[in-house]
């Protein structure tokens, strides 16, 4: 029996992969196969032959799990910035388990590469500048980064100096009412396009009353 554990975790060949630059195949005796990355490999060197124990064996797999979550993570983060929740929904579906994700991510916060500040800002000037969307739409779109409530209304309340609520309705409303015209049922659909847009009835009401809308 004890022979058999040993065989069980002896190292028969390590390949290089032929379709993927900086990747490895570790064959063991027992007929279990895993790919393994070039810097894993370089910092945790293995020769054919080698026996490892099963505690080794777990570990090692455990450190490639963890690099293929980083590169993930750098790819994620190279399309444009992302909040930290978000990346931990994105790799949970992809099938990591957190204990392997949250180190990681740490790290990466450690080292800067992860913001939700940066990323909140980013976000919320998207919405707002580009969306044209009011403060409670705003908060909805965010309610599934966890952002800090306080760290949040920060940001709002300077981009809604730069972007003030009352000029987005003037602005929205100019440019409905120059395609539909100024009717009473016209009024009514803008009315409610503005407050799906997450604007308040004190912002809306005032920029309504500069109209004289028809029958």
């Amino acid at each position: 029996m004890g022979r058999l554990w040993k065989l069980t975790h002896k190292i028969q060949s390590i390949v290089p992969q032929k379709k993927r630059k900086n990747r490895f195949t570790v064959t063991l005796e027992s007929g279990d196969v895993f790919g393994i990355s070039g810097d894993v490999l370089i910092s945790n060197p293995l020769d054919a032959g080698q026996t490892l124990t099963k505690k080794a064996l777990k570990h090692l797999k455990r450190i490639e799990t963890r690099q293929q979550i980083k590169i993930r993570v750098l790819r994620l983060l190279s399309y444009r910035q992302r909040s930290r929740a978000e990346v931990l929904t994105l790799l949970k579906r992809k099938g990591y388990i957190e204990d392997d994700i949250v180190p990681v991510l740490d790290k990466l916060d450690s080292k800067g590469y992860m913001d939700d500040k940066a990323f909140a800002k980013m976000y919320a000037s998207y919405l707002i500048k580009k969306k044209s969307l009011g403060r409670m739409a705003v908060k909805h779109k965010f309610s599934q980064h966890q952002i800090p409530h306080d760290l949040l209304n920060s940001i709002l309340d300077e981009l809604y100096v730069t972007y003030p609520p009352e000029k987005m309705v003037q602005q929205i409303m100019d440019k409905r009412i120059s395609v539909r015209g100024n009717s009473l049922k016209e009024m009514k659909k803008l009315v409610n396009l503005l407050k799906r847009k997450g604007f308040r009835w004190q912002d809306i009401e005032p920029i309504l009353n500069t109209v004289k809308w028809g029958p």
